[in-house]
């Protein structure tokens, strides 16, 4: 985030070393998330507030889920959220992708292992061991000699053991990516000002289904409208055709295409 944020904002850094982020959740799910990933993001900035005794703060919040349109694709979704105090504006950059290698699996045998650590990128990216008998879960696993050796271990004990990509972004590049995307997309927020009040940090936040269908013309779900709004005073736009197609395929018509 640094090396994108400082040339593009004229900002420096600093990273509180004193902020425990696991008390806003784990992904290991041995803390809950104390609210939505939107909230959570600005918890984060406000304890930075609070300890580093400035008045700019900038946090980012991932999740890992169904993807919000494609049935059974898992995505990944990132907030980096920037916090001013003095000026009271929050403004967030977001950045949703179907690129990530989240993934859960009971694990039966060396095999099973070996071939799901293939799949999730690993040593590159790490993985995270969970005993399903006891619920103690060993993070950050990069190595493959202590990968073979854990799962031996826990294949002799259990005959099973829960094995999980470990989603924190020190231990998985692609997550890191979606991450810097999302500080991108922040960055051009905050060029953007609002053609009403001047504030930056104007930029789109939702959409309006209902492309028509270029068969019978009905509404679809595709998106008819891009929604534009600025975090200050509220000043809201609609941009028709956000990616540029007038006409949905048919394909996506619930009427042509039940």
């Amino acid at each position: 985030m640094a090396p994108l944020l400082e040339p593009g904002l004229g900002i420096q850094l600093e990273l509180v070393a004193s902020l425990d982020t696991d008390r806003f959740g784990t992904f290991a799910g041995e803390v809950e998330r104390p609210a939505g990933q939107r909230e959570t993001a600005k918890l984060k900035c406000q304890r930075a507030l609070a300890l580093s005794g400035l008045d700019l703060a900038i946090a980012s919040e991932g999740s890992f889920g169904p993807h919000p349109e494609l049935a059974f694709v898992p995505a990944n979704v990132e907030l980096v959220t920037l916090l001013d105090s003095r000026h009271l504006l929050e403004v967030t950059g977001q950045h949703l992708t179907t690129d990530t290698n989240f993934a859960q699996q009971t694990v039966h045998s060396w095999a099973e292992v070996a071939r799901f650590a293939e799949n999730a990128g690993f040593p590159a990216h790490g993985l995270l061991a969970r005993d399903l008998a006891t619920g103690m879960v060993v993070k950050g696993i990069v190595n493959p000699a202590q990968l073979e050796q854990l799962a031996q271990n826990l294949l002799a004990k259990e005959g099973k053991f829960g094995l999980e990509t470990d989603m924190r972004a020190i231990y998985n590049p692609t997550r890191m990516l979606a991450i810097a995307l999302a500080t991108r997309d922040l960055i051009t927020r905050l060029q953007t000002a609002c053609p009403q009040c001047g504030s930056p940090g104007f930029g789109a936040n939702g959409q309006r289904p209902g492309l028509p269908c270029a068969w019978c013309g009905l509404p679809t779900r595709l998106p008819l409208a891009r929604l534009c709004t600025c975090p200050k005073c509220g000043h809201r736009t609609e941009d028709l055709f956000p990616t540029g197609a007038t006409t949905a395929d048919p394909a996506y018509c619930e009427f042509c295409n039940p």
